[in-house]
Order: C-alpha cells, then structure tokens, then sequence
C-alpha cells in the first residue's frame, strides 16, 4: 500500500462514524482495538534458535493454554482461563545418599523420595539400580516419575502431565545441570509409574568431570520440573511422538 493511500485510510478511520461506514458489518466482528505501527513493531517478539530450554518451554505453553511460558518468566499472561484447562506446576527433588554404595546394590533395588503434592496429587521421585549385565561399570540409573494415584479406586481416574527429568549439578562455578529430558504422559490408576529405565551409567554420573556427583558428600540430586491436569473423564488418547523407556 502507497503511503499516501496509507495516509488515507487512516484518515477514513480516524473516527468511529467513519469506520462504521467504510468496514460496514465487519465493524461489530472486530474485538481488538486499531493500533499504529509503531504500537505494532514494540509487541513483535524477536526471532532466532530456540534453545534447549526454550523448546521445552514451547511444548509446555502448548499444553498450558493460560500462559505463554518462558525462561525465567511469563511472557504476555492471559487475564482469564480460555480451554478451561486447570494445570498445576511444581517441583521434586531427590538426594541419593551414598552413592557409591548405592551403584553397587543389587539390581532393581530403588530409592524412594518424600511425597510432593502437585495438582491435589502426591508424586514421588523414584531411583532405580538397572544393568546390562555387562560389569558394574554398566550399571544404570533408573530414574522415574510416581504417582500415587492408585488408591483412588477410580477406573475412569487419570492425570495429563508434562514433566522434565533433571540431575542437578554440584559445582560451585554456576555451571547448568545436565541436560533435561522431556515427555508428556497421562497416569491412572493402573500406569502410575513412568521413566527412563536406562538414564545414565554410574560410571558417568560418578565422572567428577560431569559435576554430577558431590564426592566429598558422596551425594547426587535429582529433580523433576512437573506440570500437572487431573480429570475424571476417559484416559485421553495417547500423544504422538511419546517414548517412555522402563
């Protein structure tokens, strides 16, 4: 568009009487207000490569539908539900003890952490010895999400959540922790438990070049950035493009 035909339609709908009359019954259909360019250019988010984080970020909002979510923030917040969707976020975290005793335990011995209650729920870390029955040095951690929804007795019971799979670094230069992994599952009353089977060997997370473990305290910590829905409706449909390693 020419900047002086520019120029004129701005002009032509510079009035409410106007605008009525050049949009006719397009005028009642429009719910946002007329903004200048300038207003317009100061609101467009600038682009680039995502990060890792910021693509889970991505996913997140798409099963949040109330928020826009970015790293460390909201971004552009809704002022009311719009899918009437109620999701709840929390946090776990777990820290193994003895780990280097642990890395030896038996196969399938596992380590519980205390309850958390997100989303009405209580959900628990849990770590898991896993092998490949190649050496102790092949040993893995097992690392998955519980939820103690099984007493609920409900077979129509089930819960959507997103959920991010972290170890939390120990060193003391600021350094990140290591790399999430990410899934969105439902649970119920029967799949209450779900995870990685195979997460990372102990030898690794034992690397002190890693910064995984705290070896003065013989410590390692888990956590699980979780996002949380609960219905009572039918168990949804599984989502597309789901792994779950057990």
């Amino acid at each position: 568009m020419s900047k002086p035909l520019a120029e004129r339609m701005k002009h032509l709908l510079s009035t409410a009487d106007n605008r009525r009359q050049m949009l006719g019954p397009a005028f009642f259909k429009i719910r946002f207000p007329l903004f200048s360019e300038d207003e317009f250019s100061a609101k467009i988010v600038p682009s680039g490569i995502l990060t890792t984080d910021e693509v889970t970020d991505v996913d997140q909002c798409h099963i949040n539908p109330n928020f826009c979510w970015i790293s460390g923030g909201l971004l552009y917040p809704q002022q009311f539900p719009i899918h009437g969707r109620v999701w709840t976020f929390g946090k776990i975290t777990m820290d193994i003890e003895k780990v280097s005793e642990f890395a030896v335990e038996m196969i399938l011995n596992r380590r519980k952490s205390e309850a958390v209650h997100i989303g009405g729920i209580p959900w628990k870390i849990v770590a898991q010895i896993n092998t490949n029955y190649r050496g102790i040095d092949d040993n893995q951690l097992g690392f998955y999400l519980y939820c103690d929804a099984s007493k609920k007795g409900d077979s129509n019971w089930s819960c959507e959540c997103s959920a991010t799979f972290r170890i939390v670094s120990q060193k003391c230069d600021g350094a990140e922790n290591s790399t999430g992994n990410h899934f969105r599952i439902v649970f119920d009353s029967v799949e209450y438990q779900h995870g990685f089977g195979y997460y990372i060997t102990f030898a690794d997370l034992m690397d002190e070049d890693n910064g995984l473990w705290d070896k003065s305290e013989d410590k390692v910590t888990l956590a699980i950035d979780l996002m949380v829905k609960e219905t009572k409706t039918e168990k949804p449909e599984a989502f597309e493009g789901l792994f779950v390693l057990m």
